[in-house]
């Protein structure tokens, strides 16, 4: 029987600090039930070493694509551009700053989504990697505060849990998406997108772990919550309708419960996170329009560094 064919799309700007460790972590996958074709790097006019470090890293591994063609246009064209090149059955679409703890992680999305014909967006769960800076530990303490309440509602089929940096679509959907220039977080997009026509069109792969590095600034802090709290949601509104806003809402009673496991485990990190969401919310940060019209956004540098695991 002829194994189903996946290919993984990653696009990077300035990545030169974990590109690699993402590499590797995908190139050791186990591939049972899937024969990995191709992992396609698109540089999104990386002015670092990111370009040179996956052609490097490449001369091992021929089925590794760089795609650089030294312009700035934005994550959302970059996934576009993904959707069109990909001619595997499956894409898998993943960030360059994270990394792929285990080799089985694509086994367990690839199990969802080839067994349940009605799904077309199979998302990874994720998890922190550890900060040295309290900044870091509020941000990890404020993710997983809400995070953990998010898996539980729907049994995590829902917006919140599709967090955009790992994700496995079906082919034939992917062909379908065009995700706006302005798009500023995709996640919300996708999700949408999925779940429009049928609301098992997405599922969450709960098993899996998906390693990221907590923002760990109060400038990124700021950035960040700019996009997902206020763009993210004026996007979704302006191209499916404010109805479609509903799907941010969550059980209260799941997110208390949530907070005050996170309260009981780490105080003094959860009391900081409360703090800093307050501060972001009542007093959020103004920037350009026109840098926000483009879809290109202030990139999170505090994230960014390499993940060892």
């Amino acid at each position: 029987m002829k194994k189903i064919t996946l290919t993984i799309g990653i696009p990077a700007y300035n990545e030169e600090k974990n590109i690699i460790n993402m590499l590797k972590s995908v190139v050791k996958q186990r591939q049972e039930s899937f024969i990995l074709e191709k992992i396609i790097v698109i540089s999104d006019g990386s002015s670092d070493k990111t370009e040179k470090r996956v052609r490097d890293f490449s001369k091992k591994y021929p089925i590794i694509k760089l795609k650089a063609d030294r312009r700035r246009l934005g994550k959302a064209e970059r996934l576009n551009q993904l959707y069109r090149l990909n001619e595997s059955d499956f894409l898998g679409t993943f960030d360059a700053d994270i990394v792929l703890e285990r080799d089985f992680e694509l086994e367990l999305m690839m199990q969802i989504i080839v067994n349940k014909k009605e799904v077309n967006v199979v998302a990874a769960n994720q998890l922190s990697a550890l900060s040295k800076t309290w900044m870091g530990k509020f941000s990890t303490a404020s993710f997983y505060m809400f995070y953990e309440a998010a898996k539980k509602y729907r049994d995590g089929n829902n917006i919140h849990c599709l967090q955009g940096s790992a994700s496995i679509i079906r082919k034939k959907f992917a062909k379908s998406l065009n995700i706006p220039e302005d798009t500023s977080v995709d996640q919300g997009f996708l999700y949408v997108s999925a779940t429009q026509k049928n609301r098992k069109g997405f599922s969450f792969a709960h098993n899996t772990r998906i390693i990221f590095n907590p923002i760990s600034s109060f400038k990124d802090w700021r950035i960040l919550g700019l996009r997902t709290l206020a763009s993210d949601k004026q996007n979704l509104g302006k191209l499916f309708g404010r109805k479609i806003l509903s799907e941010y809402n969550m059980p209260k009673k799941l997110i208390y419960e949530s907070i005050l496991k996170c309260f009981f485990r780490n105080p003094f990190e959860t009391a900081g996170a409360i703090i800093m969401n307050f501060y972001i919310r009542k007093f959020p940060l103004v920037t350009n329009k026109a840098f926000k019209s483009t879809g290109i956004w202030e990139i999170v540098s505090s994230s960014k560094e390499a993940i060892r695991i």
